[in-house]
């Protein structure tokens, strides 16, 4: 009992009704302020089963944390020390109140349970005790606090350490920062203070071995009867009261707001496919296209602003950023929650401040990104950094035409022929003359449609990827047929450089041919055309019954027995390069690699970087028509490659073949190093080659 008397107890009802007052304000403030966001076309509360299991893998098991080695767990034991020490916070109140010999030591207790003892000690409510029931005393209850009082102290000093000492790059040292650990600390030390001050005054307390081990300060302080051992007590119950109600109300106005509201936007995150992008609603009536202000994003958006905990782990990951680009995925959420605060509830009609500014995001951050996916896989909180970007972009392209000059120069071409290099539309097929390959204008009838994509048709090294892949399709005697001078741009391109109009229209004159034809299976061998035909173009209400990859789809032969790989591969060593919107996109990472392994005398290596963690090649998000500038992402990633020692760099996109085979180039490695396609891999294998 930190005093005695019913003024102390009132003091506490006070302080406490207080505080928890105070926070609830600056809770709900922050929530209307998210609220003043517009409605979110995805849906949030859809898929209720799915949606808690992202609160299991997420939340409960850490699994996106436990991807940092370091910091995975160290948040997990602060995480799950605050959870099972709000037994203790619940106890230290209750005991504030010290109520409880009136509440319970009048109840006429049955006679066997007041004489029942365990762990040496009476039942607490029975003797009319101030301790909550079945804690103070109870061998379990102290074992259980003590584990975590130490399991969070170590973790703090972790948490120092890596501030103070190692310092990672993708978090920056603030007062802020400091403030929080220091109040997160002195939280724990304060509610040891309490138990080990209860030891120093005489009670026994079985279990309380690290807070045993404390009372021997308090000893050697003086704290050596029951008299002492209450007035260090009375002490430490300001204090932990002091700290605990102190970071209870600094959460709502620091970036702890994480804490309050990771669960339910992770709860919320959008389960439409990974690598689609939503569509504007009502596009044609709009009047203004984007997002340029605070009011324009949705809740959703200004709620990841709000959650985002400032770890750096979207930014550490970022291919643009460790090529020393200007973007930091971490700033375009800092800055939507920093604006966001600072304008607060404006009045109606008063102008707004640009969030694309200088001030704030730059357009420079807005268009190095290269839409690879790695800030919303390393996310811990669910935050949504890709759809942000493509909005920002499209303000950018169709309200203010901010866009450079080559990737304008794309989008003209597109518009008028179709394709990313503005070759004429009518020479879409000429890549497969004296090929035989049926077209469905002359009257084919197949299985599936083969999207060749504008790459196997118009570009000169990626034709002969499409010519090898006929020749395994019709070797394995597969139904198919292509569209020839039919088939349009996918759009994923101008999708991702902002031009959504566009994007819409080439959609839909897809999707007219499809439907002409009832093509409802397809193959494709652009990871982009992929993507965007099974991920986006249900948005237009159309739906495939089959969208394949051709890397998932030989694999898939090769297991039916409808093709053998004997041959030997022209290398020996070949290292594997996962495409962002094969892998983060579409988590398509193992059908390549067994495809590898099925091919006689291959040995394949891995990069450092693979899998959901394979680094980008940098031609994403329309950066495939764009001129970088700096450290280019390519030669990163093909060093790398190189660094592996393989003679051979196997790619399953017509964007990665391009940027990895300039790297080579540039490294002076061609003679030693080639990049291959996995259909040139696997016709070699075949001997049609």
């Amino acid at each position: 009992m930190p005093g005695s008397g019913i003024g102390f107890a009132v003091l506490e009802v006070f302080v406490f009704a207080l505080a928890t007052a105070l926070f609830c304000y600056s809770f709900w403030v922050k929530i209307k302020l998210m609220r003043t966001g517009q409605p979110d076309p995805v849906k949030r509360w859809n898929q209720i089963p799915m949606r808690f299991r992202f609160i299991f893998d997420e939340v409960v098991v850490h699994l996106k944390h436990f991807r940092d080695w370091y910091a995975g767990p160290m948040h997990f034991f602060i995480f799950y020390g605050f959870a099972f020490l709000f037994i203790s916070i619940v106890c230290f109140f209750w005991e504030g109140l010290g109520i409880t010999p009136a509440l319970w030591g009048k109840i006429p207790w049955p006679a066997f349970l007041t004489q029942l003892n365990l762990a040496g000690t009476a039942f607490p409510f029975i003797r009319g005790e101030t301790a909550f029931p079945f804690t103070e005393g109870w061998a379990w209850y102290h074992i259980l606090m003590n584990i975590w009082f130490v399991a969070v102290l170590i973790a703090m000093a972790m948490a120092f350490y890596r501030r103070l000492i190692i310092r990672p790059e993708r978090m920056e040292l603030t007062r802020e920062a400091l403030l929080i650990l220091t109040l997160i600390t002195g939280v724990i030390i304060t509610d040891v203070m309490l138990e080990s001050s209860k030891i120093a005054g005489g009670k026994v307390l079985p279990g309380a071995f690290f807070s045993g081990l404390v009372a021997y300060l308090w000893q050697a302080a003086g704290v050596n009867t029951e008299h002492s051992g209450k007035i260090a007590y009375a002490v430490s119950w300001w204090l932990h009261a002091g700290i605990l109600l102190g970071f209870l109300n600094y959460l709502p106005i620091s970036k702890h707001m994480h804490i309050l509201l990771s669960i339910p936007n992770i709860f919320m995150q959008s389960l439409e496919p990974k690598g689609s992008v939503p569509a504007i609603p009502g596009l044609e009536e709009r009047e203004s296209w984007g997002i340029h202000t605070i009011p324009e994003h949705t809740w959703k958006s200004l709620m990841d602003g709000l959650t985002c905990q400032e770890c750096g782990r979207c930014q550490d990951k970022c291919p643009a950023w460790n090529t020393k680009k200007p973007l930091s995925p971490k700033k375009i959420h800092l800055d939507i929650k920093h604006l966001l605060v600072e304008e607060g509830f404006m009045e109606p009609g008063k102008e707004r401040q640009p969030i694309i500014s200088d001030k704030w995001t730059k357009p420079e951050e807005i268009w190095a990104c290269t839409t690879c996916r790695s800030c919303m896989t390393e996310c811990p909180v669910g935050n949504e950094h890709i759809p942000k970007i493509i909005d920002y972009r499209r303000y950018l392209t169709l309200m203010e035409g901010n866009i450079s000059p080559e990737a304008q120069l794309t989008l003209q071409n597109m518009e008028k022929n179709s394709n990313p290099w503005g070759v004429g539309f009518d020479q879409r097929a000429n890549w497969a003359e004296g090929l035989k390959i049926p077209v469905y204008a002359e009257g084919a009838q197949a299985e599936y449609c083969w999207f060749v994509g504008c790459a196997g048709s118009f570009d000169d090294r990626y034709k002969r990827v499409a010519v090898n892949l006929a020749k395994i399709l019709k070797k394995a005697g597969v139904s198919f047929a292509i569209l020839g001078v039919e088939e349009g741009c996918c759009g994923d391109s101008a999708r991702r450089l902002g031009n959504e109009y566009l994007f819409k229209v080439m959609a839909e004159q897809n999707i007219e041919t499809f439907k002409r034809y009832g093509i409802k299976k397809i193959i494709t061998a652009c990871p982009h055309g992929f993507n965007t035909l099974k991920n986006e173009y249900h948005q237009f209400g159309y739906e495939f019954d089959e969208v394949w990859h051709h890397a998932d789809f030989l694999l898939k032969l090769l297991k039916e027995g409808k093709i053998n790989l004997n041959q030997p591969a022209d290398g020996k060593v070949i290292t594997y390069h996962d495409s962002c919107y094969l892998g983060r996109h579409n988590d398509l990472y193992d059908a390549p690699r067994e495809l590898l392994k099925s091919v006689p005398g291959v040995e394949l290596k891995e990069m450092k970087r693979n899998y959901s963690r394979s680094f980008c090649c940098g031609a994403g998000g329309g950066m495939m028509w764009m001129e970088e500038h700096g450290d280019r992402i390519n030669v990163n990633r093909t060093k790398e490659a190189i660094e592996t020692g393989a003679s051979v760099i196997a790619v399953a996109c017509p964007f990665c073949m391009t940027m990895l085979e300039d790297g080579v180039k540039g490294e002076g490695k061609e003679e030693a190093v080639k990049t291959l396609d996995l259909t040139e891999i696997v016709a070699k294998a075949m001997g049609e080659t």
